[in-house]
């Protein structure tokens, strides 16, 4: 019955949400959930291995901006060649 319950829930916020949601540029979408993924992921991978995350549930923040901060330090190392690979396709002018 629960399931059932979260089911109609989520089927129903997603009809609603569906509009707002179409706005928002899809990689800065896949963006948002891979970091969310990778957060949940390593906080729960860490309590299976018995770690006890100082100030528990609220240690998830600090992954957050951990994993954001790590990305931007890696988008920014990469950046250099992305524009490189444009200029010898010849793409530069079509951003």
């Amino acid at each position: 019955m629960g399931a059932s319950l979260a089911l109609l829930i989520v089927v129903i916020l997603g009809l609603v949400i569906r509009g707002p949601l179409t706005k928002i540029p899809e990689n800065a979408l896949k963006f948002s959930v891979g970091i969310m993924l990778v957060t949940f992921g390593t906080f729960w991978a860490g309590e299976g291995l018995g770690i006890q995350w100082p100030y528990a549930d609220l240690f998830l923040f600090v992954l957050i901006t951990f994993f954001l901060t790590l990305s931007a330090i890696i988008l920014n190392w990469l950046k250099p060649y992305g524009i490189r690979r444009r200029k010898i396709a010849g793409l530069e002018g079509n951003r």
